[in-house]
């Protein structure tokens, strides 16, 4: 599946076995297998729609690395039900501000990700990230966020 996910070269590719009760779904990045990739399992979910495996109605049952997941189509939408996983506060990694162009507020994570805080929409907004450095961090990935002050959102 590794040297698969290599040659495809998207950044999951979803694997899927259909099994007695469900099936079994892994993702893989060209270099390493992934616990949850939520947008391979919506495309999943949809061919096993399109091809019929599953029947109307029906729930779709995954088993993977991070447990069952499940996912369903609900009128002309697929819902999916994902672990919550919530973020414990946390020091960011040396180097992780820098790399982001930011100056955090507070910061956490949780197994996945980290999750920084900055004090404006503004500062989302117009941040630059150096992605070069960021690939060095030790972290599969960062969210960037803020209490927005543009109205509606």
């Amino acid at each position: 599946m590794q040297t698969v996910a290599r040659e495809m070269n998207l950044s999951e590719t979803a694997f899927v076995v259909q099994q007695e009760n469900g099936f079994l779904l892994c993702w893989f990045t060209p270099s390493a297998e992934v616990d949850l990739c939520g947008h391979a399992t919506l495309a999943t979910t949809h061919i096993l729609l399109e091809k019929a495996y599953l029947g109307i109605g029906g729930t779709a049952r995954f088993f993977t690395k991070s447990g069952v997941l499940t996912a369903r189509k609900t009128g002309n939408l697929i819902r999916m039900d994902f672990p919550a996983e919530p973020e414990n506060e946390a020091p960011l990694p040396a180097g992780l501000a820098p790399a982001l162009g930011i100056q955090p507020c507070c910061a956490g994570r949780n197994r996945f990700d980290y999750l920084v805080e900055v004090a404006s929409e503004r500062e989302v907004r117009t941040m630059a990230p150096d992605y070069v450095s960021l690939r060095t961090l030790p972290m599969r990935g960062v969210m960037v966020t803020s209490r927005a002050s543009t109205p509606g959102i």
